[in-house]
């Protein structure tokens, strides 16, 4: 874990650039997976997805109730400008506000287009399948990238469709990346740059000091115990 804060993961913006050179992509929100616990409401993904991605692409599964019931409310076939994602939190960014059309109601779920991205809605953390996407109208062969909210049970479900997966490199709960989570009780120091060398020095040390202690006081435990045994040493009667 020490070791690991210090080491940098490279950022959404790199990623997109590689999965451009690609081809057909398949883009992995590890730090916001629902199967480890994940909110599903992070809006990072969903934000550098629709300023860079020039491709016909799909983010999935964004959870949003608010949005969500405001879809419903409008009807399918409607415009809609809304606020996507953080509304659960906005430690991990502010909400995406873009012109949507409501593509797609589905008990639960919705389908919202803009641009030539879509984006699947649900109520609560749900993970994203092949069929999920089958049920939400969206053509998995006609996408370039695909972006979803998973890990390696994701990978493995859209393998057959997408061979190519990067992770993401977003910020979220259950991001590997320890110096982008947003620590309140560790101090700084602890999480800058060579921490993990300074805390094992500093184990390093104790453990010596701790050593030392042991043997200075190793002699005095030794006369102590024989002083002791001296002044208790039972008194044997010899019977006939």
């Amino acid at each position: 874990r020490e070791r690991g804060a210090d080491r940098s993961r490279p950022r959404l913006t790199a990623t997109l650039a590689r999965a451009a050179a690609h081809g057909r992509t398949l883009l992995l929100d590890t730090a916001d997976d629902p199967d480890f616990g994940g909110p599903g409401d992070t809006p990072e993904l969903l934000r550098v997805v629709l300023a860079s991605a020039t491709v016909a692409a799909a983010v999935g599964v964004l959870v949003d109730p608010l949005a969500l019931a405001a879809a419903h409310a409008a009807g399918e076939g409607a415009d809609l400008v809304h606020p996507l994602g953080a509304c659960f939190t906005s430690v991990y960014g502010a909400p995406v506000t873009v012109p949507l059309r409501v593509a797609r109601l589905l008990e639960g779920m919705v389908v919202l287009r803009t641009g030539r991205t879509a984006i699947v809605l649900a109520e609560r953390p749900t993970r994203a399948d092949p069929a999920l996407f089958a049920a939400a109208g969206i053509d998995l062969q006609t996408l370039q990238l695909l972006a979803v909210k998973g890990g390696e049970a994701a990978r493995l479900a859209f393998a057959p469709t997408f061979p190519v997966a990067l992770a993401a490199g977003c910020a979220g709960p259950t991001s590997n990346d320890l110096a982008r989570l947003p620590f309140n009780s560790i101090p700084a120091a602890r999480r800058t740059p060579g921490a993990a060398e300074r805390y094992a020095s500093d184990q390093e040390q104790r453990a010596e000091q701790a050593e030392q202690r042991d043997e200075n006081r190793r002699p005095h435990a030794k006369q102590q115990r024989a002083q002791a045994l001296g002044t208790q040493r039972p008194k044997l009667r010899v019977q006939p």
